[in-house]
C-alpha cells in the first residue's frame, strides 16, 4: 500500500497505510508493555532449577500460563513428546523429569526413583504427586510448572528485544509515510489549485 501510494501519488492509498501501521505500532507498543510487566513481577531471577518456586513467579503468568485449562494442554504437549525421555541438556525443565530433592527420594537404576525405607522426607504435594511413569512423572508438580514459566521469562527478554526492533522499524517506516503523504498532498493541491488557474 505504501510503495503504490508512494510511487503512483495515490493520496487515499497512503492515508490508509498510515492507518494500519499506526495501529500496528499502537497494538505492538500495548501488547509488549502488558506481557513485560506481567513477566518482570516475578521475583525470579534465574536460580538453580531445585530453587525455583511457583510464588517467585507474579500471578499474572500463574493465572494465564499454568492455570488449570491451559496447563492441561501444555501438559499433555510434554507427556506426548515424552520431554523427560533421555533429557540431560542443561535447559531442561529438570522440576518436570524428577522429584524434587527435598522430597528424599532414592535413584534406584538411572531411570526409577524409590521411596526410602526410611519413607518421604516431605509430605509436599511435589513429592505426592511424583510418579515412575513416563507419561505422569511431575508433570503435575509445582516444580515443573515453576520450571515452565522460568524458562518463558527468559526467552520473554529475547522476543521483548525483537518487539522492540519491529516497533522501531514500524515508527521509521511510519515517519516515512508522514512525509510521503504530506508530498503526495502537496501535489494534488498544487494539480487542483493549477488547474482551476
Amino acid at each position: 500500500m505504501g510503495m503504490i501510494g508512494s510511487c503512483c501519488r495515490v493520496t487515499f492509498m497512503l492515508w490508509l497505510y498510515e492507518w494500519v501501521l499506526f495501529l500496528c505500532i499502537i497494538f505492538l507498543l500495548c501488547f509488549t508493555m502488558l506481557a513485560s510487566m506481567g513477566v518482570h513481577k516475578s521475583s525470579y531471577k534465574g536460580e538453580p532449577a531445585e530453587t525455583i518456586h511457583l510464588r517467585q513467579f507474579s500471578d499474572w503468568l500463574q493465572l494465564n500460563v499454568v492455570d488449570k485449562e491451559d496447563w492441561n494442554a501444555i501438559r499433555s504437549c510434554l507427556s506426548e513428546t515424552l520431554f523427560c525421555e533421555g533429557q540431560k541438556q542443561p535447559g531442561a525443565v529438570k522440576g518436570c523429569c524428577k522429584p524434587p530433592a527435598y522430597c528424599g527420594y532414592e535413584l534406584k537404576n538411572g531411570t526409577t526413583w524409590t521411596v526410602p525405607k526410611s519413607g518421604l522426607r516431605s509430605k509436599d504435594h511435589d513429592c505426592v504427586t511424583w510418579s515412575n511413569d513416563p507419561r505422569i512423572m511431575c508433570y503435575d508438580c509445582n516444580s515443573c510448572k515453576a520450571g515452565f514459566l522460568a524458562r518463558i521469562k527468559n526467552n520473554w527478554r529475547k522476543l521483548s528485544a525483537f518487539f522492540s526492533c519491529l516497533i522501531a522499524f514500524l515508527v521509521i517506516n511510519f515517519v516515512i509515510g508522514c512525509c510521503a503523504f504530506r508530498g503526495s498532498r502537496g501535489v494534488d493541491q498544487y494539480q487542483k489549485h493549477g488547474n482551476s488557474n
